[in-house]
């Protein structure tokens, strides 16, 4: 299904030696967060397919970075799952132990650039309400707007959070 969403043999040759290659690692830490092996295999399809449909953006990166990429991605997606379970009265987000599952040694080992480690330990930092409006802000791509529907909160609560958040992120990282 993938596959038939990128344009050229390389690049399908390319994303399934990718596929192969990280696949389980993101399983890995979906299953970690979410605990249910079918939700986990979708929230890393899901991010299979975001990385098809725009491959193009993502064809030159190394397989160190594509695999960062993809953990984050996961992470998010679990986070956004759990979010709409929680919306929905499905699954208690508190019951789950995400902030130690994510600091599982697997990240740890894989992730070895100084400037995103230094980014993703400063997120970790967050408390976990402002960790999922960041990811539905910049990996989902939402608008002010959309992340008030899905959180509750008013347009401009979303915004105004989004700026304190970010001027968070810029102390931390100015402080190392």
């Amino acid at each position: 299904m993938f596959l038939m969403l990128i344009e050229t043999d390389e690049e399908r040759r390319t994303f399934a030696r990718l596929y192969e290659e990280i696949y389980r690692q993101l399983i890995y830490v979906a299953r970690r967060i979410i605990h249910d092996p079918a939700r986990a295999e979708d929230a890393v399809h899901e991010v299979f397919l975001v990385w098809a449909k725009g491959f193009h953006k993502y064809r030159n990166k190394t397989k160190t970075d594509m695999l960062k990429l993809g953990i984050t991605m996961t992470k998010h997606k679990c986070f956004n799952m759990l979010s709409a379970d929680k919306r929905h009265g499905e699954v208690a987000l508190e019951d789950h132990d995400i902030v130690a599952d994510v600091k599982a040694d697997i990240l740890d080992t894989v992730i070895a650039s100084d400037e995103l480690s230094r980014l993703m330990d400063a997120i970790k930092t967050l408390p976990e309400e402002d960790q999922v409006i960041l990811a539905f802000r910049y990996d989902q791509g939402l608008s002010y707007r959309e992340i008030g529907k899905i959180t509750g909160l008013k347009e401009k609560n979303v915004e105004m959070r989004l700026y304190r958040i970010r001027k968070k992120l810029k102390e931390v990282l100015s402080d190392e």
